[in-house]
């Protein structure tokens, strides 16, 4: 079941309100990894225009989601000679949905099909210089609203700019990565000075050294799991088996397909007409820079979703479908591609649940509101939806508990000007203990104790008759 409203995307939607409301520089705001997302403006302006609802929120997720399928079959469709088995078969592989968060999170998913559009217009633009400072302008703007884009358009390229300088002596695509970086870290120190309130986003860091291999464990075991590899602890015979057969079948298609041209490289490059070699290389570039990213980073620690690897598997997908145009010898092996991938996505295929949900956040902000109250405190994953769900009259600001057992402001997604302001309740959901240690006790050692509790399914509300603040 997928939730219709969720912090993360009503969150970045809040800032998004805020900047089309005239804070250009977003003062006052902490942030993520990235600053709030460019594409996040999609959802607001959408909200402005519209109101808000909850199925406008899940209507903009699916189609950013379609649109993201639709991008991979285009490409593939074109830089094959339009054909439609080994297109069809790459739109059946990216079709069915790995995780939940991709149709919760909308600013990354349009990322993606941003991405994949730089990333193509980057090697088809070729020398023309007017095409060049547009590509570099926009791929530096959208780095800087939203750091994702880095990892999938400015570095691939720069990869791609090396290859380009040591394989081939032309300097243009490298030229292009390095005047996109420069601009990005000009650009983003514009915004930090414009700023000036030393607030910003969250600084990223490598792994830890203990950490390393554990995060090359995950990242291994969630690849597989991307293709339907995922039969542990499932029965012998079995729809999972079944699942895994399939996918681990395609899984190592595309790494023998990758295999053979590194091994056949001078051969592909002399095959220029039936494929565009460097289109396979940016592509791949995209999915190596996604899996050596996450695996040196500190995010598999503290998340582990399936959506963090999109970016590998559009990028293997890709390069891997065009270059099956060069082995494509006759009609029949492309038919029985798209016969597996067609299995593949049956057996993918989502276990939808059409039964309406009791939207508890809904009911708290309704509650909430009835009751005149309009700021409070709670985990993360209640603070952006309850602002949505009451139509921007109830603000929530994020806490976690810190090493004295005491709860304090959770600078994330979240804005300074609320730590001026007093309270009187809090919400926490069944979230709230396990990521950030809200529990009674921490909520009594900062505030005291409650007067009223509320429970609403998996949410708790807690009241108090004075206004309550953190210390």
């Amino acid at each position: 079941v997928i939730k219709l409203v969720h912090s993360d995307e009503t969150s970045a939607c809040m800032v998004a309100m805020d900047f089309l409301e005239g804070n250009w520089f977003l003062k006052e705001w902490h942030f993520s990894s990235g600053i709030f997302g460019a594409p996040s403006i999609e959802l607001a302006l959408i909200t402005k225009i519209f109101g808000f609802h909850d199925t406008l929120v899940y209507f903009v997720a699916a189609f950013n989601y379609v649109l993201l399928v639709i991008t991979v079959f285009l490409v593939v469709f074109k830089e094959t000679n339009r054909n439609i088995f080994i297109s069809l078969s790459a739109l059946l592989l990216v079709l069915p949905i790995r995780d939940e968060q991709i149709l919760n999170g909308t600013t990354h998913t349009l990322a993606y099909v941003l991405s994949i559009w730089l990333l193509y217009y980057s090697i088809k633009k070729r020398n023309n210089v007017a095409n060049n400072v547009i590509w570099m302008i926009l791929a530096a703007l959208l780095a800087v609203t939203n750091s994702v884009m880095l990892y999938t358009v400015i570095i691939p390229v720069l990869i791609k700019g090396v290859l380009d300088i040591f394989l081939k002596k032309k300097y243009i695509l490298f030229a292009d990565g390095i005047v996109a970086s420069v601009m990005y870290y000009i650009l983003k120190a514009i915004w930090i000075i414009m700023r000036n309130d030393g607030l910003g986003s969250a600084s990223e860091k490598f792994v830890e050294e203990e950490q390393f291999w554990n995060n090359v464990n995950v990242g291994l075991f969630n690849l597989m799991k991307i293709f339907g590899v995922n039969v542990w602890g499932k029965e012998l015979v079995s729809i999972s088996t079944l699942r895994a057969i399939v996918g681990a079948l395609i899984l190592l298609a595309i790494i023998v397909i990758h295999v053979k041209w590194f091994q056949c490289r001078h051969d592909f490059l002399l095959a220029e007409k039936i494929i565009d070699n460097d289109i396979v290389e940016i592509f791949f570039c995209m999915g190596l820079v996604n899996i050596l990213a996450y695996t040196f980073s500190s995010v598999p620690s503290y998340s582990q979703q399936l959506s963090l690897l999109e970016p590998c598997l559009l990028g293997v997908v890709l390069s891997a479908s065009i270059l099956t145009q060069y082995f494509l010898k006759n009609e029949k092996i492309g038919i029985r591609a798209l016969i597996i991938c067609a299995c593949f996505f049956m057996f993918n295929f989502p276990n939808w649940e059409f039964e309406k949900q009791i939207n508890e956040r809904k009911n708290i902000a309704d509650f909430l509101v009835d009751n005149n109250y309009s700021f409070g405190y709670g985990d993360y994953w209640n603070a952006a939806s309850l602002w949505y769900e009451s139509k921007e009259k109830i603000i929530v600001q994020p806490l976690s508990r810190n090493q004295y057992g005491k709860l304090e402001y959770f600078d994330f997604m979240s804005n300074d000007e609320w730590k001026k302001k007093k309270g009187a309740f809090l919400v926490v959901g069944d979230q709230g203990e396990p990521q950030f240690g809200i529990t009674e006790e921490s909520i009594i050692n900062t505030f005291g104790e409650w007067s009223r509790k509320i429970i609403f399914e998996n949410v708790t509300v807690y009241l108090w008759d004075n206004d309550i603040k953190v210390p």
